[in-house]
């Protein structure tokens, strides 16, 4: 290490701060390990395990945990960086892989609700989905106010350090989440403790600012617009975390949950988005206005008028876009409406004009930014569909009969029975350690044709009887949706579970063989207690469940003959999709421009300025 005349100069003891923080709480977590058991083995069983929850079974749970977790590391390292004093360079890197790495978990985590839970939604403002959307907000904010002193910055920045904290004892330790309700663990102690220095240090930061020099943030369009559509933002953080912070105290004083309808989070980030919408074009036509008041006037106001207007008559000019939800949430709907895609116009402007001019510096931002309003708009005529299960139409699948769906056909195929699948323990004390291992799961696949216009093609979905998760207090069976694509829209099916029964037969089928053919006493037991509980379930006694399973047969199922469906169109969600993919292609073209030594981009903008 280099000194000057025996002490180490700014740069390096700004260094040696950043890795003892690093180190500290590298300890402090490894600390956290052995004193929350979560190392312990359990003695004298589970040789084969007790089985993950099939939900858990996806390929997007592949991609979701990993980049949760490399998220939040990022975003503690970045605010780390910044109560470091580190170059911006070096934050604003740390910062960068934070956002894109916390966007693709969120993505992902929508996409796997979407497609596994069956309600047909990718956000329902959960306390744990809502909670890694937390650092997300407080990183966006901290980009777009990079023209107001770098101490309020460093105070966001901290503030997201502080948010991977408090979303980790969301998660683990603090708020019942229904749709991540897999584990809970003592860790959210730790969280409490670690979250703390980081809010100190925002709050501190704040404490110490000098609000001066920022009349001429707001005097220049593009500079004003970009804060205000920065503070925007983090007055969403601000609403969420309020609901969040009073859900999680109310919870560690009266351990229960505080259950708050969602609308609750629409309303309040209403306003804040709002303001957000109105704000946000002006980074792409700042040229045409003198200063932020002349955009306030001729653009920002005009716009928040119009839509207020479109909202306002909405009980009058009978535009529905959500026919059962309620007046509210078509009003918020034509209220956004309108500001969302002048937004979007304008983005697109800014975008094309790149190309008119052949400077493509900023090309990654102006992707980056046409997926915002892009997004939005998805989100406004989707999202009341996904999410209200009012939508929902039930319908019988007979096999080989044409179900109209609406706008494309479904004929019933039948299904295919897969037998048992996997091997799991049965969970047990020391003294019943040589309890037997058993069948997992019994599986099948559901066949259908869709007719579409001239095209046919056939999709398929499967349904499981899972007993390992019986074992561990949960539902039994489960029944991944099928869903058909046409055009920009969806058609989401799901199988009633009323249908699927030939499963738990067909487990029963192979539990009665097993107890037949086992010369183990403790075998035969566990087999006829397996067989008891799955009688149970259907509300039938032993003998009458025996004698449907040992005479079951897979071409006489009754899923052969047909099933109970329940349906639902979801418009515009491939809008959607298309949003995430501009998002992550204007991000890392982006980082790349930014990044990369030698940047293609930089050079085409070299020889053209």
């Amino acid at each position: 290490m280099r000194l000057r005349g025996g002490i180490l100069n700014a740069g390096e003891s700004n260094y040696i701060k950043f890795f003892s923080l690093s180190n500290i709480f590298i300890v402090f977590l490894g600390a956290s390990l052995y004193t929350t058991d979560s190392l312990r083995a359990f003695e004298g069983c589970c040789n084969e395990g007790l089985g993950l929850n099939p939900l858990l079974r996806n390929f997007w749970n592949f991609i979701h945990p990993p980049f949760v977790f490399l998220g939040y590391s990022l975003t503690v390292l970045a605010a780390i960086s910044a109560i470091s004093n580190l170059t911006k360079k070096e934050i604003n890197f740390y910062a960068s892989l934070g956002w894109i790495t916390i966007s693709i978990a969120n993505i992902v985590g929508g996409i796997w609700s979407y497609n596994t839970l069956g309600w047909g939604g990718y956000w329902v403002w959960d306390p744990v989905e809502t909670a890694l959307l937390l650092p997300w907000l407080a990183l966006t904010g901290y980009f777009h106010l990079s023209y107001l002193n770098h101490r309020i910055q460093y105070s966001i920045l901290s503030l997201s350090g502080f948010s991977i904290f408090f979303a980790a004892y969301v998660t683990r330790g603090g708020l019942y989440s229904p749709l991540h309700g897999f584990a809970v663990s003592s860790t959210g102690v730790v969280s409490m403790i670690l979250m703390i220095p980081f809010l100190f240090y925002a709050l501190n930061t704040l404490r110490d600012m000098e609000f001066n020099g920022y009349k001429d943030v707001f005097n220049d369009v593009y500079k004003g617009s970009i804060t205000i559509s920065g503070l925007s933002i983090l007055g969403i953080y601000i609403v969420l975390l309020t609901i969040l912070a009073s859900q999680s105290i109310y919870s560690f004083f009266t351990d229960r949950a505080l259950a708050l309808d969602i609308s609750i989070y629409n309303y309040l980030s209403l306003p804040f988005t709002a303001i957000f919408l109105a704000f946000f074009p002006g980074c792409n036509i700042h040229r045409y206005f003198r200063d932020i008041f002349d955009y306030v006037k001729r653009y920002a106001v005009p716009s928040l008028a119009i839509s207020g207007v479109f909202s306002l008559t909405t009980p009058f000019t009978g535009i529905y876009w959500s026919p059962i939800s309620s007046i509210y949430t078509n009003m918020i709907i034509n209220f956004l409406i309108p500001l969302a895609l002048s937004a979007l116009m304008v983005t697109l402007y800014g975008l094309g004009r790149i190309f008119f001019v052949r400077i493509y510096g900023d090309l990654g931002l102006k992707i980056l930014h046409t997926s915002v309003p892009f997004m939005i708009l998805a989100i406004l005529f989707s999202g009341p569909y996904t999410y209200n299960q009012g939508y929902f139409i039930d319908g019988l699948a007979e096999r080989d009969n044409i179900l109209d769906l609406g706008g494309i056909e479904i004929v019933y195929r039948g299904a295919e029975f897969r037998g048992l699948v996997g091997r799991v323990s049965i969970p047990a004390g020391q003294p019943m350690a040589d309890l037997p291992v058993i069948p997992e799961e019994s599986v099948a696949i559901l066949y259908f044709e869709v007719l579409d216009g001239g095209n046919k093609y056939i999709v398929s979905g499967s349904a499981r009887f899972n007993f390992g998760n019986i074992l561990k207090g949960h539902g039994g069976l489960i029944i991944e949706p099928i869903i058909i694509s046409k055009g920009l829209d969806e058609y989401y099916i799901v199988p009633s579970s009323m249908s699927v029964v030939d499963l738990i037969y067909l487990y029963g089928m192979h539990a009665y063989s097993l107890a037949n053919t086992s010369t183990s006493d403790i075998e035969r037991f566990v087999y006829s207690h397996i067989t008891d509980i799955l009688a149970d379930m259907l509300g039938i006694d032993n003998e009458l469940f025996r004698n449907h399973s040992i005479s079951w047969s897979s071409d006489k199922a009754l899923m052969q003959s047909g099933i109970l469906i329940s349906y639902k169109k979801i418009p515009l969600i491939k809008l959607l999709y298309i949003s995430f993919a501009l998002l992550i292609i204007g991000e890392v073209i982006h980082l790349l421009d930014r990044w990369l030594p030698k940047s293609i981009i930089r050079e085409e903008v070299n020889k053209n300025v």
